[in-house]
């Protein structure tokens, strides 16, 4: 889902749309930064939010409405680094979308420090400065924010699936 020439797109949206219309329900869809949209479709009242991880820490903090689909979390860095092959080195500086659950939930992740930035642009940033040496991320919505924002996937190196997940649309619960 984004947003072009002020209106949401793509197939989540379709997709949302269309089963608010069959079940008789109108939908008004606004972007957040990504710590922001948690927080408020948390809070409700009666907001969704997608696509939303569904992981064990948030199992009962939202009420999870429709499966969208499994989602795999890879491994992005620059085009020269080797590491990418074999998985996230110990030193590894990586770069993560602020308010997502990663860190806890990726093995590979724990315990590891993060930079968290608010959105692709700024991770994308970072690691074309070398601040960070890898983002990790959905690769479908990595793939998509890359074309959003002007970046060539072929610049940087798509590295191991540390992890996947299911995506869902999910409520507040109120």
């Amino acid at each position: 889902a984004y947003e072009q020439q002020g209106r949401p797109t793509g197939f989540m949206v379709d997709l949302v749309d269309e089963a608010a219309r069959s079940s008789g329900t109108s939908l008004r869809i606004d972007f957040y930064p990504w710590a922001r949209a948690v927080a408020l479709a948390q809070a409700g009242p009666q907001t969704l939010i997608f696509p939303l991880a569904r992981t064990p820490e948030r199992e009962r903090r939202f009420t999870w409405v429709l499966p969208l689909y499994v989602q795999d979390y890879v491994v992005i860095a620059a085009r020269e680094t080797a590491f990418v092959e074999k998985g996230l080195a110990p030193s590894t500086r990586v770069g993560l979308i602020r308010g997502t659950t990663l860190a806890r939930d990726l093995p590979a992740l724990r315990g590891r420090p993060v930079s968290d930035e608010r959105d692709y642009s700024d991770l994308f940033r970072k690691l074309d400065e070398g601040m960070i040496d890898a983002i990790v991320g959905p690769v479908a919505i990595v793939r998509a924010s890359m074309k959003l924002i002007g970046r060539d996937p072929a610049d940087y190196r798509f590295g191991p699936t540390l992890g996947s997940f299911e995506l869902w649309v999910a409520a507040s619960i109120d």
